[in-house]
């Protein structure tokens, strides 16, 4: 589905004197998801709007995303967006652990559940097989990014990362998103503090991609606190849908809507955008070339 003629917006001379030189890539998670959306992740690309995107690959959607990044050039683009929330599942064993509906499809289960029902030994060994099969089918598909991150942040629960940390090398995998700040501002005290020590261990042993990342509204306030400047590099995650034949970013969880070109017009007053796999620009892990493990 193609969207009307939507024009990016000139704001090249809103507020630019605090970040004109900012650098920042906007990135578009769930890739594969569904169709809807990856058409309209697609266009996106097409269009220039978008320096990236995330990929899910545990959906029956995936050839047709795969396809898509194939004829039309972008593949080197596209990372790994681990996926342990929505779906059905790649391996078997952990359709009968507490991430799963009674179906074998993955629940929508939020962090702290995660983090309560699934800490054991065993329990992380099942998910660490279900992860290195999506990083396996990862690679099967031809993708050589080095850059993991995670639908609902879900790598940033200490079980998760326990599971996958011995994969990252093996896999190629040495960059990712930082924690964003929102989860740190929406929660408890002591969630705060379990964000920022499992954040400790994650960039121990993974590099930031950027000095931060958020939505659009986010990045906003970001300049407002001074948190995002002039020499930042920021990373601004979008969620391309249709809506009404335009293209949208739609956050379900904020009850956000923006037509797309708005988020492009908006973040290209702000600075200069870099593409992801850019060497020099945002934190690369230089010349480590991805494995891909068979």
């Amino acid at each position: 589905m193609k969207t009307t003629a939507e024009t990016v917006p000139d704001r090249r001379n809103e507020e630019t004197t605090r970040s004109s030189n900012m650098r920042y890539y906007l990135y578009a998670d769930d890739f594969g998801l569904r169709s809807s959306k990856t058409q309209a992740i697609d266009e996106a690309f097409c269009r220039g709007w978008i320096q990236g995107a995330g990929i899910v690959v545990n959906t029956d959607n995936l050839d047709e995303a795969v396809a898509l990044a194939d004829s039309h050039g972008y593949k080197d683009k596209v990372c790994f967006h681990l996926n342990l929330t929505y779906g059905p599942t790649l391996t078997e064993a952990v359709r009968k652990t507490a991430l799963c509906n009674a179906d074998g499809t993955f629940a929508n289960l939020k962090n702290i559940t995660i983090q309560k029902r699934c800490f054991l030994p065993h329990q992380i060994r099942i998910i660490r097989r279900e992860c290195e099969a999506q990083m396996q089918r990862f690679r099967d598909c031809g993708f050589t990014s080095q850059h993991i991150d995670s639908h609902r942040w879900i790598m940033w629960n200490l079980p998760v990362w326990f599971a996958i940390k011995p994969l990252l090398k093996r896999y190629g995998f040495y960059t990712t998103r930082p924690l964003k700040g929102h989860l740190e501002d929406t929660s408890s005290g002591k969630l705060v503090k379990y964000y920022r020590h499992v954040s400790a261990k994650i960039l121990r042993v993974l590099k930031r991609k950027s000095d931060w990342s958020g939505c659009m509204s986010e990045f906003r306030d970001a300049l407002d606190k001074g948190e995002v400047n002039s020499s930042t590099c920021a990373e601004i995650y979008v969620h391309p849908e249709y809506l009404n034949g335009v293209l949208t970013d739609i956050l379900y969880s904020y009850q956000e809507k923006r037509q797309l070109c708005e988020v492009v017009g908006t973040a290209s007053g702000f600075g200069t955008p870099v593409e992801m796999n850019a060497p020099g620009e945002c934190e690369n892990p230089g010349k480590k070339k991805a494995a891909v493990h068979r």
